[in-house]
């Protein structure tokens, strides 16, 4: 049988004050590319820092246990805080697949051991999040 791992990633990964009023505003684990690549490069890797140490912690708390899939799909399950129209392009789950290779869930990030696929769950105000399924794809 095929090993999976199933983990939840919170929508927001932390908060922070803005310097010109002082109001606390959601850092967004998984921000669109668009957003992300307006970012300084030390803000860009401090976030992909958090990003990776948030998604070891799921994954050892979910139990996994190496050696590392050789191949897998992964399917990204988007559920947005708010209604609005999200290019699903600007949500591939970039920082999500490389953590998952940092973790030793799947090998590496590539197509030869990849499939990634992006879904778009619905609206869920009360906990907005992405669902993260690694299925491992037999040899």
């Amino acid at each position: 049988m095929a090993r999976q791992l199933r983990i939840v990633v919170p929508w927001v990964l932390r908060h922070k004050r803005r310097k010109k009023d002082g109001k606390l505003v959601a850092v967004r684990t998984q921000p669109s590319l668009n957003e992300w690549s307006r970012w300084h490069w030390r803000q860009r890797k401090a976030h992909v820092d958090r990003v990776y140490a948030l998604v070891g912690d799921l994954v050892v708390e979910a139990g996994w246990q190496p050696p590392a899939m050789q191949k897998a799909i992964v399917t990204y399950t988007y559920w947005f805080p708010r209604n609005g129209r999200f290019d699903a392009e600007n949500y591939g789950g970039k920082f999500l697949s490389d953590s998952l290779v940092m973790a030793g869930v799947i090998e590496d990030d590539d197509f030869a051991h990849l499939e990634p696929r992006v879904r778009m769950g619905g609206v869920d105000r009360e906990a907005p999040r992405i669902e993260v399924l690694v299925e491992e794809v037999p040899s």
